[in-house]
């Protein structure tokens, strides 16, 4: 009996192991984990920025180039010896304070400004695989101060010094391009089929094998490009990739949710919420899908829809940034601040870096009669942007909560000057006692005047 369970179990491991192998070698593994890889041989084509370390290689550049950390030992085989690169992943070598820059720089333009004079960076590469990440940094960069898109393919985006900015600038990596331009989206379709045909090359299976076990294609470079252009707000251009690449991964719930934030940013709701449905028919719990559905809801009015489809992401799992922001402004609204409290203190510890979100909670806790918690997160928020214009918005409601409506008017007045919303200040309860003061009329008349618009 023992000679045969143990023939059994051996059995059972040897089809356990050839079914794990087809899982891989069809990439079906790869879809089902969302893993952007591919089985087969040579190098993956859309993960590495070959053709933008090869512009580098052709055209060498005045100045160092600044590279994301996942392409940093790539770059650094390709670029050995003659030039270095800026980060890599051996982060026991590198210094803290730069892991440090390389972080606030996505966000903050004005910190990527400062090291770029330091390290006399003359160039950028970054790889679409990270654009949500650095969406501050890449938008700043094709905005037109002092920077331009020179080169994007499936992997990657080269930005450079605009000639004639700085004294290590150049044009020698191209012309600039406009990631909107049609003929910028046509290229990068066309990468894709081709990209497509390269794989199926390099498919080490012969053609009966695939007869019998078809492989799954995985359209990671068209999905990547097409993230890019969602973050340069390209919309039509990232639609396109990704209803392409919806052809050979037509049930893939990130790339129906992609489509749909492409769609719901178009004001096409009603196809933005088929698109998040039809990804979560494959998969119910799909967490994304539902924030996408309660933010479409949110938009509509239908707040008690949005707050549902909340809870069933939180039954499962937790909320993504951009939900808690929303429902902790929705609960604000709606009278109840503790809960307010609870979403903005989550989104705070999801990003520390971010101003606005301890000013949001600062304000939810005044509402909630919790002056000293708001005063110490308002301090934290000045400490990470002392020029943030809702942060006068919070003094004021601070000052207010104290009694001195005076300095209150002065903390709203400055925060005008610098750019603060004068609706907001007229819809904000908190600001209510001031509505009959003709020096509040005029704060709200001098920021309509500002900003080109009248308040009603």
């Amino acid at each position: 009996h023992a000679a045969a369970a143990g023939m059994a179990v051996a059995i059972l491991l040897s089809l356990a192991s050839v079914a794990l192998l087809a899982d891989v070698w069809s990439n079906r593994f790869y879809v089902r984990d969302g893993i952007h890889r591919t089985f087969g041989t040579g190098m993956a084509l859309d993960r590495y920025p070959q053709a933008a370390a090869d512009l580098l290689l052709r055209r060498p550049l005045a100045g160092r180039v600044l590279n994301a950390m996942v392409d940093g030992g790539y770059l650094a085989w390709r670029w050995y010896p003659g030039r270095r690169v800026f980060i890599d992943g051996r982060l026991e070598v590198h210094d803290e304070s730069l892991y440090r820059d390389y972080l606030r720089l996505q966000r903050d333009p004005n910190v990527f400004e400062a090291l770029a004079r330091r390290y006399d960076i003359a160039a950028v590469i970054w790889p679409h695989q990270q654009s949500a990440q650095a969406a501050g940094l890449l938008r700043y960069l094709a905005a037109g101060h002092g920077w331009s898109l020179v080169h994007v393919d499936l992997a990657s985006a080269v930005f450079a010094r605009a000639p004639g900015t700085d004294a290590g600038s150049s044009d020698a990596l191209g012309q600039p391009l406009d990631p909107c331009d049609a003929r910028v989206d046509r290229r990068l379709a066309d990468q894709a089929l081709n990209l497509h045909a390269r794989q199926r090359q390099g498919d080490p299976a012969p053609a009966w094998l695939r007869r019998l076990l078809p492989r799954r294609s995985m359209p990671t470079g068209a999905v990547n490009a097409g993230i890019f252009l969602g973050v340069m707000g390209c919309d039509a251009g990232a639609e396109s990739l990704f209803r392409a690449a919806l052809e050979d991964a037509p049930d893939d719930p990130d790339l129906l949710y992609d489509l749909g934030l492409v769609l719901a940013r178009k004001g096409e709701t009603a196809t933005a919420e088929q698109a998040y449905r039809k990804a979560l028919r494959g998969h119910p719990s799909f967490a994304p899908a539902h924030e996408g559905l309660a933010q479409l809801a949110l938009a509509a009015g239908k707040d008690d829809l949005a707050l549902r489809e909340w809870w069933r992401v939180e039954r499962s799992g937790e909320l993504g940034l951009a939900s808690l922001v929303a429902r902790g402004r929705l609960l604000l609204s709606r009278g109840r601040p503790e809960e307010a409290i609870a979403d903005y203190g989550k989104a705070v510890l999801l990003a520390p870096e971010r101003a606005d979100l301890r000013i949001d909670l600062a304000l939810a806790c005044l509402r909630s009669g919790l002056k000293e918690r708001a005063e110490i997160e308002l301090r934290s928020a000045a400490a990470i942007d002392p020029d943030d214009p809702h942060l006068f918005y919070g003094r004021a409601a601070l000052l207010l909560a104290s009694g001195q409506i005076d300095a209150a008017l002065e903390a709203l007045r400055e925060g005008v000057r610098r750019g603060l919303d004068p609706h907001r200040l007229r819809d904000d309860p908190a600001f209510r006692m001031l509505s009959a003061r003709p020096d509040f009329d005029a704060i709200l008349g001098a920021g309509a005047e500002r900003a080109g618009k009248a308040v009603p």
